[in-house]
């Protein structure tokens, strides 16, 4: 493979040039294969394409890039599928001139998001996550461009630091930058992290002893139901052998004083047997 040699004052890049001046140019126009070779182009990013061009930019200074169409075969052959849809026809029927710029301008203003849209990503989207404070910062203000000035940015930045540092950095003294640089120590330090630990720790363990004493009251409530219920069918039971022995030794006690025995009472002449005292008659 053809070696990359980029600094045009380094003494092998001079060799190669005076062993390769007929086939590959002179000293100040290094040969096109080094230059593809040089140029690896970024991926295509669809929420920053400014970013990206300027990537690229700066890749075809360092190779020393100036052809309108390479820059332009450049950047047709580093897009998916799914973003070279949004310049078919440019594709298809390049201009004459300024291809490059015209695949630049039509990307741009495809995929830049709007102001509105950009405050919309800074409102619902931003947070600290694995980010430095004062890494989230900028972001914040690439996204807010001129629409919001440090102190309402302040607002939404503070909401994004965990509890901890935000009660420090919010009384703070000084512009938006130093409280970043103040959130970036505290965060190094790692004091949020153990008193978030020990904060999260301590819910944890609230919320299962509370758990633990919904779930003994429960128990309780149902042994008492149980206690309540079995007490309340004790005596319901009982009223009833009771009163049905009384009413047998009611109704025998009372038998015993009528004039006839019970069998004479009961079967009448019938009777196969009599019990004395007896007056049953026949008659």
């Amino acid at each position: 493979m053809t070696p990359i040699y980029k600094d045009r004052n380094n003494q092998s890049f001079k060799k190669y040039m005076e062993q390769n001046g007929q086939a590959g140019g002179d000293a100040g126009n290094p040969p096109p294969e080094i230059c593809r070779i040089g140029v690896k182009p970024p991926v295509f990013s669809k929420r920053d394409p400014d970013l990206y061009f300027i990537q690229m930019d700066s890749q075809f200074r360092n190779a020393n890039i100036t052809q309108d169409h390479t820059k332009y075969d450049y950047v047709v052959g580093s897009l998916d599928s799914a973003t070279l849809t949004n310049v078919a026809d440019i594709v298809r029927s390049p201009p004459a001139t300024e291809k490059y710029e015209a695949i630049k301008n039509r990307l741009i203003s495809d995929f830049t998001d709007s102001e509105n849209k950009k405050l919309r990503r800074l409102i619902q989207e931003c947070e600290l996550g694995d980010s430095k404070p004062s890494q989230l910062l900028r972001k914040m203000r690439d996204l807010s461009g001129t629409a919001l000035n440090d102190d309402a940015i302040k607002v939404f930045y503070l909401q994004r630091l965990p509890d901890s540092v935000r009660a420090v950095v919010s009384i703070a003294e000084g512009d938006l930058d130093t409280c970043a640089r103040q959130a970036d120590k505290m965060i190094e330090m790692g004091s949020f992290n153990s008193i978030s630990a020990v904060q999260q720790s301590q819910a944890k363990h609230d919320e299962l002893q509370s758990l633990k004493q919904t779930i003994d009251a429960l128990k309780r409530e149902i042994r008492e139901i149980r206690k309540v219920d079995q007490h309340r069918r004790g005596r319901s039971r009982t009223p009833v052998r009771n009163d049905g022995r009384q009413n047998r030794v009611r109704s025998q006690s009372q038998v015993r004083k009528f004039p006839v025995c019970y069998y004479h009472h009961r079967f009448g002449k019938a009777a196969t047997k009599c019990a004395k005292p007896c007056t049953f008659s026949e008659n």
